[in-house]
């Protein structure tokens, strides 16, 4: 009994430890595309606020 026991709390732990490796991974990768798509959308805010000029006309000021 002891021994069924021992291997059901091993199976639980291997399952639980890749679950949270998984959750680790998934909020990595998130946070990764967040930053990729925050640092376009300023791309696409400057980009738009220059139009075509190095500096913004309000930069000049």
């Amino acid at each position: 009994m002891d021994e069924i026991i021992k291997r059901e709390d091993a199976l639980f732990g291997h399952i639980s430890k890749l679950i949270d490796e998984a959750h680790k991974h998934v909020k990595t990768t998130v946070n990764t595309t967040m930053v990729y798509t925050y640092y376009g959308v300023g791309k696409y805010i400057v980009e738009d606020e220059q139009q075509g000029y190095e500096r913004a006309a309000y930069g000049k000021k």
